[in-house]
């Protein structure tokens, strides 16, 4: 009974933090706060792709295991915020060097990606590419 219940308060808090994420993020594409938005975005994607270094040093592929800072103090990575945090942007309260490259080397390609396809817009109904102007 215990289990059941302790099933069913996290899945009234997890459907009820994302409720309020997704009025949040419609908030901001209706307001268009795209900058805000894509920089959320950013840091989602840029922490999936790096929450991949802690994995391969756990398998010993990678053994860059000195981290370079250390936000213990200020949100640990067991409490609540350094969970939502870590779900949210990827945060790790000791990074290894690896892990802060490659989470601004994903962000900054997602930057780019971003801002070439400003610069040329690809057309599916066209077919084609069109430049924007």
């Amino acid at each position: 009974l215990g289990i059941i219940l302790g099933i069913v308060v996290a899945i009234g808090i997890a459907g009820s933090f994302s409720v309020l994420y997704y009025f949040v993020l419609r908030w901001l594409v209706e307001r268009c706060h795209f900058e805000v938005l894509n920089l959320s975005w950013g840091l989602f994607i840029s922490g999936l792709l790096a929450q991949i270094i802690p994995l391969l040093g756990q398998i010993g592929r990678i053994t860059d295991s000195e981290p370079i800072w250390n936000t213990q103090w200020l949100i640990q990575d067991s409490s609540e915020y350094g969970h939502i945090l870590k779900a949210l942007i990827g945060y790790e309260a000791t990074p290894s060097l690896s892990f802060v490259i490659v989470y601004f080397s994903s962000l900054t390609v997602f930057y780019l990606g971003l801002f070439f396809m400003k610069q040329t817009r690809i057309s599916f109904l066209n077919g084609g590419v069109s430049n924007a102007k």
